[in-house]
């Protein structure tokens, strides 16, 4: 809902100089139904991973939001 796209994100979150930009990735998983969430903080490279049931937005959401 709050995300914004790679192509208008601002140039300073490219330098990797302030803590708190984070990169959502989903990594899908064997007949595309489970999938692996996760979260990296651009500068510090601090990773949280959770896995999901699904692959749905909402099951994705509480994942990242708790």
């Amino acid at each position: 809902p709050n995300s914004v796209s790679i192509e208008e994100r601002p140039a300073i979150v490219a330098c990797h100089e302030r803590l708190g930009d984070w990169e959502l990735d989903t990594i899908i998983g064997k007949g595309h139904k489970q999938a692996i969430v996760s979260l990296t903080e651009r500068t510090s490279r601090l990773s949280l991973i959770s896995k999901v049931r699904t692959k749905g937005a909402d099951e994705v959401e509480e994942a990242v939001l708790g």
